[in-house]
C-alpha cells in the first residue's frame, strides 16, 4: 500500500472485551461463572458424550470435572466464556467463548461452543451466535 493510503486508515489497538450480559429476544448470554453455572450445565450435557466430538476436551466425567474445566477457562487471559440462557426456560443450556483475543490486531474468534440437546437447532442457538 502506498504511504499516502496508509495514513487514510490509521489503526489503533482495541480493548479486551468486557464480561457483560448480552440480552436478546430469546436468549441471554452472561459471563460464565463455573461455581454458578456448572451444575445446570452438567444437567444439560450429562450423558450426551457426542456433544464433545469437536471439542478440545473429553466429555466431563462428573459435575466436579466439568466445573474444574470451566474454572481453567475462566483463568485464561485470552478467552471469555459466556453461558447461554434461553429466555423460555431461564436455565443454562450451553456456552460459547470469545477466544484467541488479540487486541493489538483487533482479532477475536468465537469458539469452544457447546449446545446441549435442548439448544441444538433452535432459534435461541441462532440468536446466541
Amino acid at each position: 500500500m502506498p504511504e499516502s493510503q496508509a495514513n487514510l486508515l490509521p489503526w489503533k489497538p482495541v480493548s479486551l472485551p468486557r464480561p457483560v450480559a448480552l440480552r436478546g429476544r430469546t436468549v441471554t448470554l452472561e459471563p460464565l461463572e463455573a461455581a454458578r453455572h456448572s451444575a445446570a450445565l452438567w444437567e444439560a450435557v450429562r450423558g450426551h458424550d457426542e456433544l464433545w466430538t469437536w471439542m478440545s476436551a473429553s466429555p466431563a466425567a462428573s459435575a466436579t470435572a466439568l466445573m474444574a474445566g470451566l474454572e481453567r477457562w475462566q483463568e485464561t487471559e485470552h478467552a471469555l466464556l459466556l453461558a447461554i440462557v434461553p429466555a423460555e426456560t431461564g436455565k443454562v443450556a450451553g456456552w460459547a467463548g470469545y477466544m484467541r483475543i488479540e487486541p493489538a490486531h483487533g482479532v477475536i474468534e468465537v469458539g469452544n461452543v457447546m449446545f446441549s440437546p435442548a439448544l441444538r437447532r433452535t432459534r435461541t442457538a441462532t440468536e446466541a451466535m
